[in-house]
């Protein structure tokens, strides 16, 4: 198995370890650390922190290339589409946002079909969860919620 990112290994003897901590000195975890081992280590221990922080290391990339997946085909919505969007994901019917956008009910209702199309989405549901893996914040939620 091929993992991209190196882990870094800091030892220090438990009461040194304790002292930092009891000073607050936590740069380790504030960087990324997972886990917070002192010396001496058994095997085992070690064995269980390495794979902890492999299963952690490959959860990550998953995460990020659906957020990738999702971002890319966001992008491919044209503007008008893009703001359909953000009206849909604040709930807004098809009627309000026609009024809000100052066109007919029939062009938003096509451009949603349009923008589910795009987006691989059949439900609101489902576009919701397209939204929130993709990491979008929509500016009319928030002012319209």
């Amino acid at each position: 198995m091929k993992f991209g990112h190196r882990f870094k290994l800091t030892a220090f003897q438990r009461q040194e370890a304790l002292e930092r901590l009891a000073r607050g000195d936590n740069r380790a975890m504030k960087a990324g650390a997972i886990d917070f081992l002192t010396k001496p280590v058994d095997v085992e221990t070690l064995v269980a922190a390495v794979a902890r922080a492999q299963t952690l290391d490959v959860e990550r990339r998953r995460a990020r290339a659906e957020m990738q997946a999702a971002r890319a085909l966001v992008a491919r919505l044209t503007t008008r589409e893009r703001e359909v969007l953000e009206h849909v994901v604040a709930g807004r019917l098809s009627k309000q946002i026609a009024a809000d956008l100052g066109i007919v009910e029939k062009t938003i209702k096509v451009h949603r079909s349009r923008m589910m199309s795009k987006l691989r989405v059949r439900t609101i549901p489902d576009l919701m969860r397209l939204v929130q893996v993709a990491g979008i914040t929509s500016s009319r939620s928030a002012s319209l919620a």
